[in-house]
């Protein structure tokens, strides 16, 4: 007798019901919801490793000019203006670097001016009361290597540049830009500095790493700290030590070359 039923077919393949393919698709999800955040923070630890080998070429070379000019640290700029300035650091320093990548923070992604008289942008601000300029009426004078009394606690750059704000944290702070809609601050002053407000080449630090920004200490070596640890934030209540007399206010001693942080 002949079977008449139904006949397999061993060659026929079985294919994904819709609830395995949808089951499939939520683990991918939950996968890529774990790693992304993981190859962030490594892209992230990548580039501040970076950023901080760029200070450490800045700091080389800014020691080099100093050991070059009777132990003076390279002026911030030389005229009376900031903006008019046609000879500023990075274009002081620039035969001990021969290079413009290095003044670049890879983590920066604003469209960047350059300081006047410099053809390329900067993301790092050099500590005015160390570089101070030649200003004959005022100002600040740029020191000597021997006058800065605790070297390895002094700022000399940081990752620039912020306009500090009352009530706000570090990472809250607005980047500071010129009229152009350009991200410019290329020098670091005190938080209630008049400079903060009146010209974008001046401002604070810049938290871009993770919380922390790279410090360029005068002694030349480099360590990432909060802001707050080295900067006297809007609203801090109290500094130690204590400002000295006539001190501008916000005074941060990790800034002052007769201080340092304490």
């Amino acid at each position: 007798m002949q079977w008449s039923g139904p006949v397999s077919n061993p060659s026929r393949r079985r294919g994904f019901t819709l609830i395995e393919l949808l089951v499939v698709i939520a683990i991918i999800a939950i996968l890529a919801a774990i790693l992304f955040p993981v190859f962030a923070q490594a892209r992230e630890a990548a580039r501040k490793t970076q950023c901080a080998s760029n200070l450490r070429q800045l700091g080389t070379a800014i020691l080099m000019y100093a050991q070059d000019s009777d132990e003076q640290y390279p002026m911030s700029f030389y005229g009376t203006s900031s903006s008019a300035t046609t000879l500023s650091w990075p274009l002081i320093i620039q035969p001990y670097v021969k290079s413009t990548g290095i003044f670049r923070c890879p983590t920066q992604t604003f469209n960047t001016g350059n300081p006047p008289g410099v053809s390329f942008p900067v993301n790092y601000a050099y500590n005015y009361y160390i570089g101070g300029n030649n200003n004959p009426s005022g100002g600040v004078m740029n020191v000597a290597l021997p006058l800065i009394n605790k070297p390895s606690d002094t700022v000399m750059m940081v990752d620039s540049g912020t306009l500090t704000a009352a009530g706000q944290t570090p990472t809250q702070w607005a980047f500071k830009f010129d009229a152009t809609g350009r991200y410019t601050s290329w020098l670091l002053v005190y938080n209630g500095s008049s400079l903060m407000n009146t010209s974008p080449n001046f401002g604070g630090p810049h938290p871009r790493h993770a919380g922390q920004t790279n410090v360029l200490w005068a002694d030349g070596h480099i360590k990432a700290r909060k802001v707050e640890s080295f900067y006297t934030v809007p609203g801090q209540t109290s500094t130690n030590p204590a400002p000295p007399a006539g001190a501008t206010n916000g005074w941060s001693p990790c800034l002052d070359p007769l201080y340092g942080c304490p």
